[in-house]
């Protein structure tokens, strides 16, 4: 029987929870789920050692304490917990306080959360520190977006501070709820019209940061307590999904050094403890990185570190636990594929000849980690097919 402190982690059936169920899998850790969803694919890794049941993240804080505590007295040991998307993010770092009478977790202070969190906060922070961003501008209301569509620059991009707000919208409002550009000031006007008529208009605007989706690479990193940086990965996207605004569909492992060291300088002026992924963007123009987001919460990928030597979960269990923290050394040339977005993509990218479909088998050849798919832990993709 394993001995070990479990990890506890709110499950929400996307690719992050099953990278983070297999890399503590790799360290012999025990998983306990979380599961609103009992057809979940994660609930059919190998890894998951039980299932426990939870009311769903738009349910009331309370209930879903009274889960949490219940899960946390039927494991026995106190166990871990992290947080794998920014719903759960949010209330683990507002209920801290109550959390950690029966868990263990590492978020950094709950004010740098909440400015990671929401948009329109992190703009003035990031002026403040004098952080790599683009500029930004955060309109309150109709009339001040109004005025602003006829200042700026373009093209520019527009994210939501909140995505459920977007994720709600008609079908066809937006191609992403992720984010949008927009390269005139008429459509973007009229894009703030609808958001207004539906109570979506909080949103954010940034300065597009030219360069092709290839462009766009990811700093993952883990700072100790004492502000000691544990080790650092980086990960080119070579393709996204959607295209033009959103996230790793082929993401490569590959060193960047002066990214790395910029994300080591945002973290240290921020005071972050914990996980923590830097998402940045090279200005072709300018051979410039700019940093678009902060991510406070482990990603679609995390299994792609853990097989290039840079396993996070397991050293942010080994530093919650007192175990000694596992090396950080990655190995590059390593790619993760999501099948199922980048052939979705494919339609754009092939419309607007940035690749071929010769160009696209040749690039999956370094290939050795799926969304879904693993040999050694089948039930995720069996069960996401039998779902399908």
């Amino acid at each position: 029987m394993n001995s070990k402190r479990g990890v506890l982690v709110i499950d929400g059936g996307s690719r992050g929870d099953i990278g983070v169920i297999r890399s503590l899998g790799f360290g012999d850790v025990p998983v306990h789920l979380l599961v609103s969803d009992p057809t979940s694919p994660s609930v059919a890794s190998r890894y998951v050692t039980s299932v426990h049941p939870f009311p769903g993240l738009r349910a009331t804080d309370e209930k879903c304490l009274d889960a949490i505590h219940a899960a946390a007295t039927a494991i026995g040991t106190r166990p871990v917990m992290l947080a794998t998307g920014d719903r759960a993010l949010a209330l683990m770092s507002r209920r801290r306080e109550q959390l950690t009478e029966w868990v263990d977790i590492d978020l950094a202070p709950d004010s740098v959360i909440n400015t990671c969190l929401d948009k329109s906060c992190f703009a003035p922070v990031a002026r403040r520190l004098n952080l790599p961003v683009p500029q930004t501008y955060v309109p309150t209301t109709l009339d001040d977006a109004r005025v602003l569509v006829k200042e700026l620059s373009y093209p520019v991009f527009v994210k939501p501070i909140d995505r459920a707000d977007w994720e709600r919208l008609p079908a066809g409002t937006v191609n992403s709820a992720k984010g949008q550009r927009y390269d005139s000031a008429a459509p973007l006007l009229a894009l703030f019209e609808t958001l207004d008529s539906y109570g979506a208009i909080k949103c954010v605007i940034q300065n597009f940061v030219e360069g092709g989706d290839g462009e766009h690479m990811s700093v993952h990193a883990y700072v100790l307590p004492d502000g000691t940086i544990a080790g650092t990965f980086t990960g080119s996207k070579v393709r996204i999904y959607p295209p033009g605004a959103g996230v790793g569909a082929l993401v490569v492992s590959k060193r960047m050094p002066h990214p790395e060291q910029l994300a080591r300088d945002v973290l240290k002026a921020l005071g972050y403890t914990g996980f923590a992924i830097l998402q940045f963007k090279r200005d072709v123009h300018r051979n410039r990185y700019e940093l678009l987001e902060i991510n406070c919460r482990y990603s679609t990928w995390t299994e792609l570190p853990s097989r290039a030597g840079c396993n996070f979960p397991l050293v942010a269990y080994a530093a919650m636990t007192g175990a000694p923290l596992p090396p950080i050394v990655q190995r590059e040339g390593i790619a993760w594929l999501d099948f199922q977005r980048d052939r979705e993509g494919m339609s754009t990218y092939r419309q607007s000849g940035e690749w071929t479909w010769w160009s696209y088998l040749k690039s999956l050849r370094p290939v050795r980690s799926w969304a879904y798919f693993s040999w050694r832990d089948p039930g995720p993709f069996l069960r996401q097919v039998r779902n399908r």
